[in-house]
């Protein structure tokens, strides 16, 4: 019998807990960017600096860790879906090499969350709502992806010292890492739920 609690529902917590921290200090470094655009005259200007300054440097361990835990999360996730299907076809050297492809990997990540949609849909009506659920964040994800790689390539060419641009980009990362926490908190409930009914029959 299957245990019900599996590496990816581990991982899969852990990610979502990175997340939200993500998604916490988004909002905390919008919050300091417009500070900084709108209120250079004010004493609060100087402290917001420092702090936005140390809020940047754990943003990027945090947003490595984040990438780490997910690659291998959907690792496990891949793993326990063809215990789940023996007939599952995404292989795991796919899932594992895929996402780290710059450009390539919008769209091998939308594929990866698309199988498991397919994989997951018309078990039950709880499956199907989560299923078409996550189905339709993905064009979101798609989007949102393809707007922070715009932003990363032509930002400190173009508009970089705008500060509307950093407030712009702070709410793309924002909107990033929001679609990213229900995309996992679906997924991993998903399959937790149908490892959980698997072991019920």
């Amino acid at each position: 019998m299957m245990q019900p609690f599996t590496n990816s529902n581990k991982l899969g917590n852990v990610l979502i807990i990175l997340l939200v921290l993500g998604l916490f200090l988004s909002i905390l470094s919008l919050s300091f960017t417009i500070i900084e655009a709108f209120l250079t005259q004010f004493y609060i200007f100087s402290i917001t600096i420092n702090l936005d300054i140390l809020l940047s440097k754990i943003s990027i361990i945090l947003h490595l860790l984040a990438g780490l835990v997910f690659i291998s999360w959907i690792y496990f996730v891949n793993k326990d879906l063809k215990k789940l299907y023996g007939n599952y076809s995404m292989s795991s050297i796919e899932v594992l090499i895929n996402p780290l492809i710059p450009i390539y990997n919008m769209w091998a990540i939308g594929n990866i969350f698309a199988n498991v949609a397919d994989a997951l849909t018309g078990e039950d009506e709880y499956l199907k709502n989560k299923c078409l659920s996550l189905n339709k964040k993905l064009p979101w994800l798609f989007g949102v992806m393809f707007v922070s790689y715009g932003i990363e390539l032509i930002g400190n060419r173009i508009i970089y010292h705008n500060p509307m641009f950093f407030i712009f980009s702070d709410m793309v990362y924002i909107f990033l890492y929001y679609i990213w926490l229900k995309i996992s908190l679906i997924t991993t409930k998903s399959i937790g739920y149908k490892i959980k009914m698997r072991n019920l029959n």
